[in-house]
């Protein structure tokens, strides 16, 4: 499920007069495409909300002369001193953290403050930290399978959506499986589920019951 990745054009740097002095948010959710937000604009959005979610693709990526996407680490990490919430696929935190190991990259995650860690394993399903404990969550089957593209931020979109109700992080990751799931069976984001169909699926792998790992 890797993709292979194309620039074709790049925007210019989100800056501190972009984000508005008014913005209040219950979360903000931080995902750049191409390293185009600073230090100083993710602090900047921490002071405009309750909490703080970060996917650091766009930190990760480096293209070649013809646009192409590779994978590069990512040094500069103060940015994860400012989040709660971090979400990434299993080589983006490579990438972040320079470990190999999944548990440990989860962890060196969690010790710069972020309380909960989610590492997206395409259909292997993802990987859960929070309270010191790691879970190991399936990933939902999708009818059929079309295209992958979208289907992380569906899943972390799902994931907050219930998070900010207070939902049990657990469940919270079954819900952004099942998103995801739907996603993938249409070529761009075309299909997001119904919310009864989202639940329905999500119940079905939280009652299956989610692998402990500690």
């Amino acid at each position: 499920d890797e993709r292979q990745l194309q620039l074709q054009s790049q925007a210019p740097p989100i800056s501190l007069k972009d984000v508005s002095n008014s913005l209040r948010a219950r979360i903000i959710h931080v995902a750049p495409i191409t390293n185009e937000l600073s230090y100083d604009v993710i602090g900047k959005l921490r002071t405009m909300t309750d909490a703080l979610s970060l996917d650091p693709q766009g930190f990760v990526r480096e293209f070649d002369q013809k646009g192409n996407v590779h994978l590069k680490r990512w040094t500069d990490t103060h940015v994860l001193e400012l989040i709660d919430l971090y979400k990434s696929s299993l080589n983006e935190i490579k990438m972040v953290t320079g470990l190999t190991d999944l548990k440990l990259a989860m962890k060196k995650i969690q010790n710069y403050g972020a309380r909960i860690v989610v590492v997206t394993k395409g259909t292997e399903g993802s990987t859960l930290l929070f309270e010191g404990t790691f879970y190991e969550v399936l990933a939902c089957k999708p009818r059929v399978i079309r295209d992958f593209t979208g289907a992380g931020d569906a899943y972390i979109g799902a994931f907050l959506a219930e998070f900010i109700q207070e939902k049990d992080p657990v469940w919270c990751s079954c819900v952004g499986s099942a998103v995801a799931s739907f996603v993938v069976e249409s070529v761009g984001p075309a299909v997001f589920g119904e919310t009864k169909e989202i639940y329905k699926r999500a119940a079905g792998i939280y009652e299956k019951g989610l692998e402990r790992l500690e």
